[in-house]
C-alpha cells in the first residue's frame, strides 16, 4: 500500500493513516479503520519510520524504509512475473 501512495498517488515518500484508509475505502473497497492500521504499523516497526504530522499534531506521519521498499518490491516483480 505505502509503495502504491509513493508511486501511483506522487505524495513523496511519507504518508498517514487518513492516506491509507483513503486508498483502501475509496480506491481498494475494503473496509478500514485507524485502528487496523495502526495495529499493523505497531507489528511491523522495524519496516517504517514516524514522525508527527506537521498538518496534524495528534497524528503521525511514516515513511517505507529501504528494506521495506525491497520487499515489496520483490512482491511486485513476482506479481508482472505471474501475470506474463
Amino acid at each position: 500500500m505505502a509503495m502504491y501512495i509513493v508511486t501511483n498517488e506522487g505524495k513523496e515518500e511519507w504518508f498517514t493513516v487518513d492516506d491509507l484508509i483513503f486508498l483502501l475505502v475509496n480506491v481498494f473497497e475494503v473496509p478500514a479503520d485507524a485502528d487496523k492500521i495502526n495495529g499493523v504499523f505497531k507489528r511491523n516497526k522495524s519496516w517504517f519510520v514516524s514522525e508527527q504530522d506537521a498538518n496534524n499534531k495528534k497524528a503521525y506521519r511514516r515513511k517505507l524504509l529501504s528494506a521495506a521498499k525491497d520487499f515489496a518490491q520483490s512482491i511486485i516483480d513476482a506479481k508482472a512475473i505471474q501475470s506474463k
